[in-house]
């Protein structure tokens, strides 16, 4: 009786973790699972795939060296008028945050890069300190780090703080000088569209300044006597799903409407090229304020209006897999005192 009782129980435990069993590999092949991933840039200077100078006669002088295991330096200085040396370093977006032995990829939407820079002090009369993210992995020459192929770039120059130029407009965090470390980040937001923040200030729902997918980014320095720069703690992580921040559209809206045209879709594994995640947004914005959404967007996490937010649709959308609101059926969340405005548009149920 009792030797039954112990069979029939092992039977009941053997057939369970056979259950169990199937029930994770139902969800490995339907069910994608929200994880922050994080891939590392060492900035040194054989993680990158192009090293540029302008200039360097000897003198002038410029150039792009390791300081330490950690950090990647540049210098220029000895130029003169129309003598003025530069110094640049082009590195592939890859799998790995090595631009020469991992797989490039492109920044996603979704995906965050982070960077920080010292500098003691502001570039000299007329140069330039920055970073810059290009959608090309050609690169002509020293020149290549601020063409037309660069979509965003943050930079400081002769007087003031850091920068952030765009498709359009430029933004100054004045309190972030030089004499600091100070941290730069870039987040996708859209096809056309990211946010920026310099020291700890966020700018949303910046214009690209081209069109494309950010491939590369390049660090530079270019001036007659410029302080060496230090860069470090670069980093490339998702955020706009579930486990992540989430995609935010409209939070620096204080009053007025904003809009966004480009493609809001579901990101990308920083470590991956294939392996997809689920982007949310949320929309913010102080009261009387509200964004207008008119993508044929095909993200498939949920949509937040926040308290005080107005979201007013732009488009109809004819088929599941794609409206303003994405080919979500995790839902709409109108949040106290939020507004969705359907501005006499249609949606069709996912």
């Amino acid at each position: 009786m009792n030797y039954q009782f112990f069979a029939f129980n092992k039977a009941m435990v053997k057939n369970l973790g056979n259950v169990l069993v199937f029930i994770l590999i139902f969800q490995l092949l339907f069910f994608r699972t929200e994880a922050q991933t994080t891939v590392v840039y060492t900035t040194q200077t054989g993680n990158f795939n192009t090293l540029n100078t302008e200039r360097n006669f000897n003198p002038p002088y410029a150039g792009t060296y390791n300081n330490g295991a950690s950090e990647l330096a540049q210098y220029c200085n000895g130029g003169s008028f129309g003598n003025t040396p530069g110094a640049a370093a082009f590195q592939t977006f890859s799998t790995t945050g090595n631009g020469v032995t991992g797989t490039a990829r492109t920044m996603r939407v979704g995906d965050r890069f982070t960077i920080s820079v010292f500098s003691g002090s502001n570039p000299s009369a007329g140069g330039r300190i920055g970073i810059s993210f290009r959608n090309t992995t050609a690169v002509t020459n020293f020149f290549s780090s601020t063409d037309a192929n660069v979509m965003a770039r943050f930079q400081i120059e002769n007087t003031g703080g850091w920068k952030i130029y765009n498709g359009g407009t430029t933004r100054e965090n004045t309190s972030a000088t030089s004499g600091s470390d100070r941290t730069l980040t870039i987040e996708v937001t859209s096809s056309n569209t990211f946010n920026a923040t310099i020291a700890g200030t966020t700018y949303y729902d910046l214009p690209f300044a081209a069109s494309g997918s950010i491939s590369q980014f390049c660090i530079y320095s270019f001036g007659d006597n410029n302080p060496n720069s230090f860069w470090k703690n670069a980093s490339m992580t998702n955020f706009g799903h579930n486990a992540g921040d989430g995609l935010r559209f409209g939070y620096g809206l204080t009053s007025g409407n904003g809009t966004i045209s480009g493609v809001i879709s579901d990101g990308v594994n920083t470590n991956s090229t294939t392996t997809t995640l689920a982007n949310r947004i949320l929309v913010g914005g102080a009261s009387g304020s509200s964004v207008t959404i008119n993508g044929a967007n095909t993200y498939t996490g949920a949509t937040t209006v926040n308290t005080n937010a107005r979201l007013i649709l732009g488009a109809s959308s004819s088929t599941s897999a794609s409206s303003p609101l994405g080919a979500s059926s995790d839902g709409t969340t109108i949040s106290s005192g939020a507004v969705l405005d359907m501005n006499g548009f249609s949606l069709t149920s996912p």
